[in-house]
């Protein structure tokens, strides 16, 4: 009788395909990085291990320093946040899925830390929310910085403004259904006909079971209410978020910038601080793992309009995405198999027994 594959077999296995690929399509752009890192200051470069590291922490950090704040998640260690944290990275990185991959993945991780599936979700929306509002301020401050140095132009106005309003525009559209839906049963319904429909599109009318029941649904958006009403109640909880979210961003950007520092074309970082705004933006859009491609041609593209030279930029903004995927994938592949084959393993067995 030939036994039957489980479920964390598959997506290891799916895993490690979507490695392989995505390796060798961004083949050109490593062996670009490869004859650049002969032409850069190492000792500057080496800087971007501390400061991804920081990104990834920060990013962790973000979510449970508000979980702590509620009374929950005292229990995980500094260790286990800085694991999770590396993890959620991998899986946002690798998986094409503009970020919701990484959400449901650590929503999984957590329950085994006894945390509900919608705790973590408010967890997982205070933390974009806060680290979104983060980076409007960034923003903000290095726009007023190229205003009184003069070289504020246009292109970077209308950046500016853009991603603020659609930034808070996200933000007033999320609190605003919070607000205002006492009753999440209609919400549920209509979000589960739509996905059953989306199936069955997907499918050509091959799946037509779908999902029955939207009680489940309808209880965890109340859940994910009542998080928001305690907030709303105790403002202070988000400040902790901010302040991890602002360090987020700042380490983000200051990866970019070592990079051009090190292939010695240092420039103003506030053109850097939109171009990642507005490929960070983009890339929710794209279905390439970690907006891979147009990610980096958004990036290059609005720096030479500010005005940076276009060889630099295609240089710094290559060299650093091709690191960071590095990174990505040494810092949180063995982690996250570990957790898959580990944590998987319990969950197979509850699945037959």
């Amino acid at each position: 009788m030939i036994k039957r594959v489980s479920g964390r077999v598959w997506l290891s296995l799916a895993t490690a395909v979507i490695l392989v690929v995505i390796i060798y399509l961004s083949r050109h752009e490593i062996m670009q990085s490869w004859h650049l890192l002969g032409k850069v200051d190492m000792s500057i470069i080496l800087w971007l291990i501390p400061l991804q590291f920081l990104s990834f922490y920060s990013m962790g950090a973000s979510m449970f320093s508000y979980l702590r704040a509620q009374g929950r998640a005292r229990h995980i260690s500094a260790p286990d946040l800085a694991r999770l944290s590396l993890e959620m990275n991998f899986v946002n990185h690798i998986l094409p899925s503009a970020g919701v991959s990484g959400v449901s993945y650590i929503g999984w991780r957590l329950k085994f830390y006894g945390i509900s599936p919608s705790k973590s979700a408010a967890a997982q929306l205070i933390r974009i929310v806060a680290t979104f509002i983060a980076y409007v301020v960034i923003l903000l401050v290095s726009v007023t910085a190229m205003l009184f140095d003069g070289s504020l132009n246009r292109l970077t106005v209308i950046v500016t403004i853009g991603l603020a309003i659609l930034i808070f525009g996200v933000v007033a559209i999320v609190v605003y259904i919070l607000e205002h839906n006492k009753n999440f049963e209609n919400t549920a319904k209509k979000i589960i006909n739509f996905v059953n429909k989306s199936i069955q599109i997907i499918t050509f009318g091959h799946h037509k079971k779908g999902i029955k029941s939207s009680k489940s649904l309808a209880g965890f958006l109340n859940e994910l209410q009542k998080d928001y009403c305690q907030v709303k109640s105790k403002k202070k909880m988000i400040i902790k978020p901010f302040f991890w979210g602002l360090v987020l961003n700042l380490s983000d950007i200051a990866m970019f910038y070592c990079v051009f520092l090190a292939l010695g074309h240092p420039i103003n970082p506030a053109p850097l601080v939109a171009a990642y705004g507005l490929a960070g933006a983009s890339s929710i859009f794209m279905v390439t793992p970690g907006g891979a491609g147009a990610y980096e041609l958004i990036m290059v593209a609005f720096l030479a309009a500010a005005g940076i030279d276009n060889q630099a930029g295609i240089a710094a903004i290559v060299l650093t995405r091709v690191l960071l995927m590095a990174g990505t994938i040494i810092g949180g592949y063995a982690f996250y198999q570990q957790a898959i084959v580990k944590r998987g393993k319990s969950d197979d067995t509850d699945a037959n027994s």
